[in-house]
């Protein structure tokens, strides 16, 4: 039992450094949140892979899964979040760079944005006016790079250093050049990630046929055929076979990633 444990910690671990991803520990209630379900999801897909595929080598293959499963649904929700937020942000540095073009300056931008933009960032930008005119030391791009780290937005970290240095030299006009130039940066991003979208079509489709193919096999196996598995070589191919399928998917969800270029 010893062994098996020590095994499947070292399966796990290697599995982890391969294909997962690294735990940020700046938000602690985030991330007891977020691994806590994966640590669940461990248990369960556990004690179903030892029991369907009867081996506890099987259950620590899908165990791999139970962790991976809940992180890929709470980045998923994420992500689709971050999509509507990043969408409200080029929107914003569109209008900011027409306001500032027109000489407004960063209070006038911020109010007339605070106007025209849904939550969050209405509220965001009020925020910046009243924290502002309270406290000195609160600069409009400390407060745009404070954004950026509460909503995980990079590109008002682009934002408050176009403002910054605005502010020093150059004014409104600088900074709407400025941030013209970062529009056309947004919006090259967003083809990147189309065109990486749609050339990884293709794979996608195969490596999902693929999965499908060899689950609807492993069904079959551990149903239909099950009495010819129920030997200590039967149940070691069940193992490797799930260890295959689960491996299939693990690297497919991680080569669709286009986080490096978002």
């Amino acid at each position: 039992m010893v062994l098996k444990i020590l095994l499947f910690i070292t399966l796990f671990v290697l599995f982890y450094l391969l294909f997962g991803p690294i735990p940020k520990l700046d938000k602690s209630k985030d991330l007891i949140k977020k691994y806590g379900y994966s640590l669940i999801g461990i248990g369960v897909f556990f004690i179903f892979g030892k029991t369907v595929f009867m081996t506890a080598l099987a259950g620590m293959f899908w165990a791999a899964l139970g962790w991976f499963l809940p992180l890929w649904i709470i980045d998923w929700k994420k992500s689709c979040k971050r999509k509507n937020l990043k969408d409200m942000t080029k929107s914003f540095a569109v209008s900011a760079s027409s306001l500032y073009s027109s000489g407004n300056t960063t209070p006038e931008v911020l109010q007339s944005c605070s106007e025209q933009f849904p939550e969050p960032l209405s509220s965001e930008f009020q925020n910046m006016l009243g924290m502002r005119n309270l406290y000195d030391k609160a600069t409009y791009p400390k407060m745009f790079r404070g954004i950026a780290q509460r909503y995980d937005l990079t590109e008002f970290n682009a934002i408050g250093e176009i403002t910054e240095a605005g502010e020093k030299s150059g004014g409104p006009k600088m900074i709407a050049r400025s941030l013209r130039i970062l529009n056309r940066g947004l919006r090259k991003r967003s083809q990147l990630i189309k065109e990486r979208k749609k050339s990884n079509q293709e794979a996608l489709l195969t490596s999902i046929l693929a999965i499908l193919i060899l689950s609807l096999g492993l069904l079959i196996d551990v149903t239909v055929a099950r009495e010819y598995f129920t030997n200590s070589t039967g149940k070691l191919i069940l193992a490797l076979s799930s260890g295959v399928v689960i491996g299939m998917v693990v690297t497919t969800v991680k080569a669709m990633s286009t986080k490096d270029i978002e």
